[in-house]
């Protein structure tokens, strides 16, 4: 069976799969990204890693998803802050040379969207919105059945919307952006400013799951948060599904009811039950089925 290798990069593991053209994982293996490293060990290390899963069967090509920003026309890392010390980095042309074949490269939320519409969560929408809520913030956006790029190929970085003006400093030199309120790190702050206790966001989910009030009230403001940066990407693209992925959403029914509510009292002209809000499905396996997916709708150089 024909199978691509599909490669997802994060800031502190690389998972590995083959792929076939259905979407089935054949082969699966990760290990610690270690950045800190070197782009070059790090890619050895990639490499080694492909070897231990490959086939005997044709190999179609390597599509990875990795945290951005990135450049997917040239094949290049354009040094992301969870990838220290990766500058510029060609992640492209050493796996092409090592298994000549061909390989593309795009953002991690945008490849977790192409896998969430062709496998999980999105099936069947014409246009449909991908965010993933952990660590940070982003989106992948597809619309009319196509991954949508934008100018600079950056759009999709709903967590620099700005939801109040006057908010916290980010990173990027905006005040208020979605990813200063509602990212794991927000929650973990707001929790701490609340009760004076530190927690990591998992352990402020599981309080507020076990009904802490505290824990409970930071769940509902940060829910108001995501909510009203929904409520603007309904009113710009009015897409058929919104699909919420990463791992402040693995708590996905504690946002739920605070999401809709917004959503229901903010929303002006989309009729708000035409829109499906729904837990991303493909779970850890997101990154590198969207990368095989990336491989097969680029079938052109951009």
């Amino acid at each position: 069976m024909a199978f691509i290798f599909g490669i997802d990069i994060g800031g502190t593991k690389i998972a590995v799969a083959a792929v076939s053209l259905h979407g089935e994982i054949l082969a699966r293996t990760e290990m610690e990204t270690r950045a800190e490293e070197g782009a070059p060990r790090v890619i050895t290390r990639l490499i080694h890693a492909l070897r231990s899963i490959e086939r005997d069967d044709e190999l179609l090509g390597i599509g990875i998803g990795c945290t951005g920003p990135v450049d997917p026309r040239t094949g290049h890392v354009m040094n992301p802050y969870t990838l220290p010390t990766w500058e510029d980095v060609d992640i492209v042309s050493p796996l092409a040379q090592e298994f000549q074949t061909r390989v593309v490269l795009e953002n991690d939320c945008d490849a977790a969207a192409l896998a969430e519409h062709w496998m999980g969560a999105g099936q069947g929408a014409q246009n449909m919105i991908y965010i993933t809520v952990g660590t940070g913030i982003g989106s992948g956006l597809i619309l009319n059945n196509q991954l949508y790029r934008g100018v600079g190929m950056i759009a999709g970085e709903f967590g620099h919307m700005t939801i109040a003006y006057d908010g916290p400093q980010c990173y990027c030199g905006a005040r208020g952006c979605l990813e200063m309120l509602a990212a794991g790190p927000a929650i973990a702050k707001a929790y701490e400013a609340r009760s004076k206790k530190p927690l990591a966001a998992k352990e402020v989910l599981q309080a507020a799951r076990g009904g802490e009030e505290d824990a409970k009230a930071v769940v509902e403001q940060t829910a108001f948060y995501l909510g009203v940066g929904l409520v603007n990407l309904i009113n710009l693209l009015a897409p058929e599904v919104i699909v919420l992925g990463g791992g402040v959403m693995h708590e996905f029914e504690l946002f739920e009811p605070g999401i809709r509510a917004t959503l229901t009292k903010y929303v002006s002209l989309v009729p708000i039950s035409e829109v499906q809000i729904k837990r991303a499905a493909l779970g850890s396996n997101a990154g590198v089925i969207g990368g095989a997916k990336a491989l097969v709708e680029r079938k052109t150089n951009l």
